[in-house]
């Protein structure tokens, strides 16, 4: 673990935080907390948790006036996903600050995903409590949530192939990514996408853009799987 450096986590969160004890015990893993006695960070990951779904749920209902109820649940799963908010955590830099216990196991604490999505849930539950406005909390996870919440989920169906499959994987204890690249000697704007799962490509797509070239090749994999 990083030394808790304060300042560091104000610039990369964009808030200040009026109760340091607030921001010290949103970065305090259960696993910390139980070998010191103190708080762990769970309180407040429950109050994030129904912020950030709150938040994202609005930003959907308001953008998307004329969808059914199936389909923003399904645009909202796919943001305040488990891989959605560790990613998020990973690109502001954060995770390296977590209070994890277990010696040198806390390394691999600050690495799982599950753990580093809590984490971005917890800091929301603080500033919530901290700020006591949730339009605190509203700027913080639209700024940082940005490019899924300006995602286009209209799109072909496609798309319910990659979190289908994600979902899968995850529930199974398998890993799974995608690598693409710009097709080579291609004409035109051209993608090629493979989906290896557990180290073996199960599916490959092509097309003009990355992410459709990535919905077609986790179409293949799920085709393959038979999901």
């Amino acid at each position: 673990m990083d030394q808790f450096d304060v300042v560091d986590i104000r610039n990369r969160i964009g808030y200040t935080f009026k109760d340091g004890s607030l921001l010290l015990c949103a970065f305090t893993h259960s696993s910390f907390a139980n070998e010191h006695g103190v708080k762990s960070n769970e309180r407040l990951e429950f109050l994030g948790d129904s912020i950030v779904n709150m938040v994202v749920a609005e930003a959907l209902f308001l953008r998307y006036p004329d969808r059914d109820e199936g389909f923003l649940s399904k645009a909202r799963a796919q943001i305040v996903s488990t891989r959605s908010l560790a990613r998020t955590v990973e690109r502001i830099g954060i995770s390296r600050y977590l209070r994890c216990g277990g010696g040198n196991a806390g390394a691999s604490i600050r690495n799982n995903a599950a753990v580093k999505a809590d984490l971005f849930e917890s800091v929301v539950g603080a500033m919530m409590i901290d700020a006591g406005d949730i339009a605190v909390c509203k700027s913080f996870i639209t700024d940082k949530l940005k490019d899924a919440l300006q995602y286009d989920y209209t799109g072909d169906n496609v798309t319910d192939f990659k979190s289908k499959l994600i979902e899968h994987c995850a529930q199974k204890g398998r890993s799974v990514r995608f690598v693409t690249v710009p097709t080579p000697d291609a004409p035109s704007p051209d993608f090629t996408s493979e989906v290896v799962v557990d180290d073996r490509v199960l599916g490959k797509g092509r097309a003009a853009s990355k992410k459709k070239a990535e919905q077609a090749a986790a179409k293949c994999a799920a085709e393959s799987l038979k999901l």
